[in-house]
């Protein structure tokens, strides 16, 4: 991956925004909601940025082998950019509104609040997950699949596991809980660890972690090795 190379894919993703323009409106419109909550009430800091985290899912959920096979990046690839180096930068490129939206979430929690919760271990943790997960798993699906699955998950996950055997306890942590249990509720909904310490929480969040990363890093691979046999657009 050379400077130029970089230099000109990120030109081309200038005009080509990975994010598209309505979404990064809806971006603006919930930090902007989700600020005034902020400045309003000290009371609960942390659900202030679940809106974001949530959003965040589908503006990663870009389906990217979807487009290359469509012939989006035919031009960049023709001029000898490499897969990997186009997914990853469509990848940051994809996660940065909301990571945006939640810096600037953080930052007015630092200079109204004086607290630091949106800046957490766990906060930064939660924000990893949501942005590299449904990106790899939507790499060789529709746009939106990734974040459309997750929710599905998540919510017949909550309605229906038999009550008491689980599913009461996925929003925040539990007491005496076990760490399987810790590590799949992370997994479906990373939002309870806003605001906590990963260290605090012990070795579920960093299994979740690992395997995400484990799962980006297979996405990657598939980007690489699959065959882009072009496609009629859509």
């Amino acid at each position: 991956m050379t400077l130029t190379r970089v230099v000109s894919t990120l030109q081309f993703f200038r005009i080509v925004r990975p994010v598209p323009r309505l979404m990064r409106g809806t971006f603006a419109v919930v930090t902007v909601a989700s600020a005034l909550r902020l400045l309003l009430s000290p009371a609960g800091v942390g659900q202030t940025v679940l809106p974001v985290l949530l959003l965040q899912t589908f503006a990663v959920s870009t389906g990217f082998m979807g487009y290359a096979r469509r012939g989006h990046f035919d031009l960049l690839f023709t001029r000898g950019a490499g897969r990997v180096q186009v997914a990853a930068i469509y990848w940051l490129l994809s996660a940065l509104p909301g990571i945006v939206s939640w810096l600037a979430l953080a930052v007015l929690e630092i200079l109204w609040h004086r607290s630091m919760l949106l800046t957490s271990s766990g906060t930064l943790a939660v924000v990893l997950c949501v942005s590299m997960l449904p990106w790899a798993l939507s790499v060789p699906l529709p746009r939106f699949s990734g974040a459309t699955g997750w929710l599905l998950a998540l919510v017949m996950t909550v309605t229906l596991t038999p009550v008491g055997t689980g599913g009461y306890g996925l929003w925040q942590t539990q007491h005496g809980e076990p760490w399987w249990w810790s590590a799949i509720a992370f997994l479906l909904f990373p939002g309870r660890l806003v605001g906590q310490s990963v260290i605090v929480e012990g070795p579920a969040p960093i299994a979740v972690l690992a395997l995400v990363i484990a799962i980006m890093a297979g996405a990657f691979a598939w980007v690489w090795l699959s065959d882009l046999p072009l496609e009629m657009g859509q």
